[in-house]
């Protein structure tokens, strides 16, 4: 409806009241290309609105393109420059070449030695970006907050192709945290697609993982044991949830992994030798 309003009716082009109902139908449904011409048409008229700026900088980021994404961010910052935007915009060519390092690493794969070598240094260097990532994170802007979310997912998932999985798992978890629906029935939207893609690594990441917190847990002794059995298993109920949900993007993947836990079949064992009040 508003994408044929916009098409017939030029004078709403240059209609702010239009505009930003347009804008949010757009992003509610994802819609990039309606994004896209939605907000050619509110920075042509309104050049110095910031919020139809960092709209266009939003679309441009959900359509791929990253170098016009930056430079509508920089107009922005140009507009406002005391605005908290992720101030990892700025960097985030340069942590796209990173990417070099874990292709160089795919290179290496008879070396363990220098593909661990190879995947530590990738991994240190991604997580160098991290702070830079805070002003969006906390940012009130919810389209601030999701384009931190959808760096910090690209960074997670190449970690987690890398294998650096401790530092996908982290990265990953952040994100889960950062776009974590408010109530049941928020299944839609941009946020919701990026869930799907969060937890299909973040699940595949804690199965990677699992192995130390569960060494950990056998080997505690006291008041501890419980806490930390706990703890694992919580996490390994989420584990599963989240490949559950995860399975959208790759469904046999993620089914075989969700299914190569063998400490699934040892809760009750535990909880046996624990004596754990309540039951775990």
């Amino acid at each position: 409806m508003w994408v044929a309003k916009f098409d017939h009716d030029t004078a709403l082009r240059g209609d702010t009241t239009f505009l930003k109902p347009a804008l949010g139908a757009a992003q509610q449904v994802s819609d990039t290309q309606a994004l896209l011409k939605f907000t050619e048409a509110a920075v042509r008229s309104h050049s110095n609105n910031v919020s139809f700026i960092k709209a266009r900088a939003g679309a441009f980021e959900l359509a791929g393109r990253t170098d016009s994404a930056l430079v509508y961010y920089k107009k922005a910052l140009a507009v406002i420059p005391t605005m908290s935007l992720p101030a990892c915009r700025s960097r985030k060519p340069s942590a796209t070449r990173r990417c070099g390092i874990r292709a160089a690493a795919n290179r290496m794969k008879i070396d363990t030695v220098a593909l661990n070598r190879a995947r530590a240094a990738f991994a240190q260097k991604v997580d160098s970006a991290r702070p830079y990532l805070r002003p969006g994170m906390s940012s009130p802007d919810s389209t601030q907050r999701l384009a931190a979310a959808v760096i910090m997912l690209t960074a997670g998932s190449k970690l987690a192709q890398a294998g650096a999985n401790d530092q996908a798992y982290a990265w990953l978890d952040t994100v889960l945290t950062i776009v974590a629906p408010k109530t049941p029935a928020d299944t839609l939207g941009p946020k919701q697609q990026i869930r799907i893609s969060a937890s299909f690594w973040w699940g595949i990441s804690s199965v990677l993982t699992l192995n130390p917190p569960y060494q950990q847990m056998s080997k505690a002794k006291g008041a501890a044991r419980c806490l930390l059995a706990r703890a694992f298993y919580d996490r390994l109920a989420r584990t599963k949830s989240a490949l559950l949900l995860g399975r959208r993007a790759s469904a046999p993947f993620a089914i075989r992994c969700s299914g190569t836990s063998p400490v699934r079949k040892t809760k009750p064992g535990v909880q046996a030798a624990f004596k754990c009040k309540p039951p775990l």
